[in-house]
């Protein structure tokens, strides 16, 4: 089936076996699709939010979407269909996340290069700092320690989010030797398997975690510019090549 969307971009999210959320971008909404009869339920978030990420809080009920224009995150009570609370992100917010709880919300901000923690309940926030132009994130299995990878500084970083700080970096290198430029863009954790995509090397690295310690990565080619990696209960690896299956020559490549 394919479904025809207003506004789509980001990670998409399984709400049921039936049911996916998306961020919807230019369509300054949540879109709800469902898969079987094709139907769309736009949840408006607010006139130049434009939707980049999406989370689901323990228990599906409600929907924490980072708007990119705003510079805010949404609570949505999905079975309202109704914005319940709205807090300050950081500018450019690239990735959200629940904690195991549900009580606290994290943060990306691409632009303050920080990581926001806010306390539902009362609003409070504490800001942590991370690389450089974070992209994405995700939480170990036992929801302590928070993977973020740092797109500008071509590393992964394991934040104790028990203390706030990180406690272990990797960095990634172009397999011909440059220093920088690897654009490190999505995050998926299986057990204690850690799959980066890396965009500017055309690649998606494999790590393990044995806290405090990030270990060397393993690498894979993968298409043109990686930008998401998934892995099946079975250890099937899926990555989404953002530009196609070919590769091209960038001998002008800057990364800055």
């Amino acid at each position: 089936r394919d479904i025809k969307l207003k506004g789509a971009f980001g990670r998409p999210i399984w709400l049921d076996d039936a049911t996916v959320a998306v961020a919807g971008a230019n369509d300054d909404a949540l879109e709800i699709v469902d898969v079987n009869s094709g139907n769309v339920r736009r949840i408006v978030i607010g006139r130049g939010s434009w939707p980049a990420a999406i989370a689901l809080a323990p228990g599906g009920r409600v929907a924490a979407v980072a708007g990119d224009g705003d510079s805010k995150v949404t609570l949505v009570d999905l079975n309202a269909a109704t914005v319940t609370k709205r807090f300050a992100s950081g500018a450019n917010p690239s990735a959200v996340a629940f904690s195991a709880n549900g009580a606290a919300l994290y943060v990306l901000s691409r632009a303050e290069s920080s990581l926001r923690i806010i306390q539902i309940a009362d609003a409070t926030v504490r800001v942590a700092a991370v690389g450089r132009h974070p992209a994405a994130m995700a939480f170990d299995p036992g929801g302590r320690f928070l993977f973020v990878a740092a797109s500008d500084d071509d590393e992964l970083e394991a934040v104790d989010t028990q203390t706030e700080r990180i406690v272990a970096r990797r960095r990634f290198s172009l397999p011909f030797g440059g220093e920088w430029g690897t654009l490190p863009d999505a995050v998926t954790v299986a057990g204690k398997e850690v799959y980066v995509t890396l965009a500017g090397a055309n690649g998606v690295a494999r790590l393990q975690f044995t806290p405090p310690q990030l270990s060397a990565p393993a690498t894979a080619r993968t298409g043109w510019y990686p930008t998401d990696v998934a892995v099946t209960r079975d250890g099937t690896l899926f990555v989404a090549d953002g530009m196609g299956e070919g590769t091209r020559p960038n001998p002008q490549f800057n990364p800055y």
